[in-house]
């Protein structure tokens, strides 16, 4: 049991020597591998071991012989592509990530400048991928808001009329799919007809919002008068006199006066 035992020796001198001496870790791969003990006392630990790389996301501070097992975050932020984007649709973009030493959480911050008239801008989209560590990944998007879509333009139908006295003017609606405010503008065309008095007028409608997209629609009115007809109601059309009749629109001579 002694740590120099001698098989060699036939008689004892009383200079043997026990585990308190010689006993220790004699696996050289150990931790506490003692190169002077010559009998192996189950001691040896490998707690020493593992990854003493400070950027690794299993980086051990305790560990003192590298053992190939460090593993690293690899982020990897992936982000839409830059996009236009009509002034009122909706985006939503889809960004991912791998890696991390955690599961990565993305978040975004949007910078936007003004565009070039109402309701049209430039976002940049800077998105960050972290982890609980500190380890982050950034990228940015470009995003342009335009507003290239023309008003909806409602206006009058066309009809036809006998007397042009019977002429109504009405007014066109216009909407729009971003713009508040849409300037609506009226040129009248009289166009003159195959028969004498006859014509027609031809009303084109522009509406334009305020990004300078216009949508043009046109009305027609014909006038069937054969220059010879007296259309219209007959009567006094003079205000001034006593019966005066604002509903006709010819006058008869039969005004009186005080």
């Amino acid at each position: 049991l002694a740590c120099n035992y001698d098989d060699t020796a036939s008689q004892e001198d009383g200079s043997c020597e026990y585990l308190t001496t010689c006993a220790g870790c004699v696996d050289p791969l150990a931790c506490n591998f003692d190169e002077t003990a010559t009998q192996d006392d189950g001691s040896c630990t490998f707690d020493c071991y593992g990854c003493n790389d400070v950027n690794a996301c299993n980086y051990n501070s305790e560990a003192t012989i590298f053992d190939g097992t460090c593993s690293y975050p690899n982020l990897v932020l992936i982000i839409p592509e830059n996009v236009t984007v009509e002034c009122n649709d909706i985006y939503e973009g889809n960004p991912a990530v791998t890696g991390g030493c955690t599961d990565p959480v993305i978040t975004y911050i949007d910078y936007e400048f003004p565009g070039t008239c109402p309701n049209t801008s430039t976002i940049f989209r800077v998105y960050t991928a972290s982890d609980d560590l500190g380890n982050f990944a950034t990228e940015i998007q470009q995003i342009d808001i335009v507003d290239t879509t023309a008003p909806t333009l409602n206006i009058p139908e066309d009809y036809s009329v006998d007397c042009e006295y019977d002429i109504v003017l009405d007014e066109a609606t216009a909407t729009d799919n971003c713009s508040s405010s849409v300037t609506i503008e009226v040129v009248d065309t009289e166009v003159v007809g195959d028969i004498e008095g006859s014509y027609t007028i031809i009303r084109t409608f522009t509406a334009i919002d305020e990004c300078d997209n216009t949508a043009v629609e046109i009305q027609t009115i014909s006038v069937h008068e054969d220059g010879n007809s007296i259309c219209g109601e007959s009567g006094c059309t003079d205000s001034a006199a006593c019966n005066y009749d604002d509903t006709s629109t010819l006058d008869d001579g039969s005004c009186e006066y005080l």
